[in-house]
This record gives structure tokens, sequence and C-alpha cells, in this order.
């Protein structure tokens, strides 16, 4: 890095690696959640792709980027209740039940 120059630590955009991005409303005990989803591909199997701890669909911005050029897929990448955009009521309970009530069918 040359001296006295700044690092640009600014955040990418989400729409220079998926195609869309949208808020999904999950009626839950209590009252609505919402939940940011961020989607590329139209075709082929859907790739759903969950962050880790402290993370965020976002996570997976790089991953998509790649795996979309190689194979013909759909990817469905989704911040978890206390993370990213979601907006949930009770974002403390962060347990596995409850976690794992918004992914399963």
């Amino acid at each position: 890095m040359t001296p006295g120059r700044k690092r640009d630590y600014s955040p990418v955009p989400w729409s220079q690696y998926f195609e869309s991005m949208e808020d999904v409303e999950v009626e839950s005990d209590s009252g609505k959640d919402t939940f940011r989803i961020y989607k590329s591909g139209s075709e082929g199997p859907v790739l759903l792709l969950l962050h880790g701890g402290g993370h965020s669909a976002l996570s997976w911005a790089v991953f998509t980027a790649a795996i979309i050029n190689r194979i013909q897929c759909r990817i469905v990448a989704l911040d978890l209740r206390g993370h990213g955009e979601t907006k949930v009521r009770n974002p403390e309970d962060l347990s596995a039940e409850t976690m794992s009530r918004y992914v399963t069918p």
C-alpha cells in the first residue's frame, strides 16, 4: 500500500453478486417476521445457502457469483433471524429449534 493512501472499506452492493433481493414475511407466534433473501439463477437445482453465526446471506456473495457462472442452478441465500437485514420480534432467540423452524418445511 502506498504511504498516505487510504483503503476504501465501503460495502460493495449486493447487486454485484446476486440478481435480486426481496423481503419475505413469515407468520410467527408473535406476529410477522421479515426475512431478507438474495437470489440468482432461474433454472436447475436450488442451492439454499445458510450462513454461520455472526455472518449474513451476503457471506455467500463471492461463492454465488462464481458458481452461477459454472453450473446452471438457482441460488437462494437468506439472512437468518438476528442476522443481516432480517427483522424479527424476538431477535435474541437463537435456539436451534427456533432457527430451524424457518428453513425446514
